[in-house]
């Protein structure tokens, strides 16, 4: 008669092991289909919100407040039917902290100068019929270190990644004439024809950066 019940409790217990068993199973399912619930509806509002941002904002713009790093700038050396000449440019860098959401824009005003240029504000023609003018970009140096490039007689190395983009002829005097705004080209001869100033800007771009060179001609 013991042998019986002991055996019954036995059988019962087992019964309730499985029975718990299932209901655990059954549990933790229940309970990764509610996380990936949760998961699905955060995405969802995540994705929203980007949109949303995108579609109000567009590409957030920050401005770097330390500036471009000085020993990164260029030199660039233009010639004018082969005589160097001074320029000015403005350097934008931009840096995509998310991509299609932030940039860092870093800005830089600099100049690349030539010491023996007499006059520094314009560069005059004399009779010349052919206006040739040419640009290459080049990095300073001090030993092995790579320093701010400012005249043409420091230590430089040319750099060969640089495109030069397009080109933008403008005629300051009186009347003000935007002459040609268009792809780089070197042969500018048919666009200076008249008497004045003319204020040439080059742009020129590489990796991250893009600068744009100007410098003047008096005819």
């Amino acid at each position: 008669m013991n042998k019986k019940i002991i055996m019954y409790d036995e059988e019962n217990l087992e019964k309730q092991r499985k029975e718990a068993y299932v209901d655990i199973n059954s549990l933790n399912h229940e309970i990764k289909i509610d996380k990936r619930k949760k998961i699905i509806k955060i995405s969802i509002i995540v994705i929203v919100l980007v949109i949303l941002f995108k579609l109000i904002v567009g590409i957030l713009e920050i401005t770097n407040v330390f500036g471009y790093p000085p020993n990164k700038v260029r030199f660039y050396k233009v010639t004018i039917n082969d005589n160097p000449t001074s320029v000015d440019y403005e350097l934008k860098s931009k840096v995509s902290i998310i991509p299609f959401f932030v940039n860092l824009n870093s800005y830089y005003l600099g100049g690349s100068y030539v010491k023996d240029d007499s006059d520094g504000s314009y560069f005059e023609l004399t009779h010349e019929e052919k206006l040739i003018i040419d640009i290459s970009s080049y990095s300073c140096f001090s030993k092995e270190y790579q320093i701010k490039c400012i005249y043409n007689d420091q230590y430089m190395k040319e750099n060969n990644d640089t495109k030069y983009t397009n080109l933008k002829i403008i005629r300051t005097g009186n009347p003000y004439e935007e002459i040609y705004d268009g792809k780089y080209i070197n042969d500018i001869s048919k666009y200076i024809t008249k008497k004045g100033v003319y204020n040439i800007l080059i742009t020129a771009s590489y990796s991250n950066v893009e600068t744009v060179v100007n410098f003047y001609i008096k005819k």
